[in-house]
């Protein structure tokens, strides 16, 4: 076809982030200049809902400190949400020293090697520190928006020196 013009235009809008979590769909429609017409539907899900996470305990609270120790739990997108989330992407920890102790904030947070976030097992052998004593482990879940649990957590003893 020699001579033919081919227009494109751009079109934009900007899309309203709404209060809860909730699925929509955008409807195009293109009419080009023989009346020809494409209507194509786009759906997407603002996922506002945060994972939930449970971490369980092994069988008593101590461990070999070059073992580590095995941790398993579940997690999943929260039961009362109004429409299909985005799927939960990882499990995260931290370690800090001391029994039961709190997160000060700033901490970095490490993944844990889970294959299925939504059941999940692992062994945690990085605590590198030197001393024999209480640790508080800190879990949280993350899905795929980005939304972060609320935090779990359970202290543990960990010993290096034989009896």
């Amino acid at each position: 076809m020699t001579g033919a013009v081919i227009q494109k235009k751009v079109l934009s809008r900007e899309i309203t982030k709404p209060s809860e979590s909730e699925q929509r769909t955008i409807t195009l429609t293109a009419i080009d200049v023989f009346g020809k017409t494409t209507i194509k539907n786009f759906n997407y899900i603002f996922d506002l809902d945060a994972p939930e996470v449970d971490a369980d305990l092994p069988g008593n609270r101590f461990f070999k400190k070059a073992a580590g120790v095995n941790v398993s739990g579940t997690a999943n997108e929260p039961a009362a949400a109004i429409v299909s989330q985005s799927g939960l992407d990882k499990i995260e920890y931290v370690i800090k020293d001391g029994k039961d102790t709190d997160l000060a904030g700033g901490e970095t947070w490490k993944t844990l090697p889970a294959s299925d976030a939504a059941s999940w097992s692992a062994t945690i052998n990085d605590f590198g520190l030197s001393l024999d004593g209480w640790y508080t482990i800190h879990f949280r879940s993350v899905d795929k928006s980005g939304n972060t649990s609320a935090e779990a957590k359970h202290y543990y003893y960990a010993d290096s020196v034989a009896p």
